[in-house]
């Protein structure tokens, strides 16, 4: 993650923080679940929902892909790649405490083209 190997990442607790997946891998395919850590979808290879979407379940993150999440923390959390007996935790998130204004995730703007269908098979495991 950033070419740093399980790094460790403060994100302020309730402040709503974009998260931006990109795959760098050239032929490794993630398997990864923003449920896990209650994150919602804010685009999918570069294309915005419309709306933040809850997934509950495990999503594939291939080569060059991205994906846009958006995560308001309350405790620390893991980010975990899920293909193997074990969940291996690549990233680790703590929660620090900031007095003062917390600024929002800026949204993304709709593209052109169609919303990813996030509920067809193969979006998702």
């Amino acid at each position: 993650m950033n070419g740093e190997s399980n790094p460790e990442i403060q994100v302020v607790r309730g402040q709503a923080t974009r998260l931006r997946l990109i795959n760098a891998a050239n032929a490794r395919i993630f398997e990864i679940n923003p449920g896990r850590f209650g994150a919602k979808i804010l685009a999918y290879d570069g294309q915005a929902l419309s709306k933040p979407k809850y997934r509950p379940m495990p999503m594939l993150l291939g080569p060059a892909q991205r994906m846009d999440l958006l995560v308001t923390p309350d405790d620390d959390f893991l980010l975990e790649e899920l293909s193997g007996d074990d969940p291996y935790p690549f990233v680790r998130f703590r929660t620090v405490e900031v007095n003062g204004t917390q600024q929002s995730a800026v949204s993304l703007p709709l593209n052109a083209i169609p919303e990813p269908d996030l509920d067809t098979p193969g979006w998702c495991v």
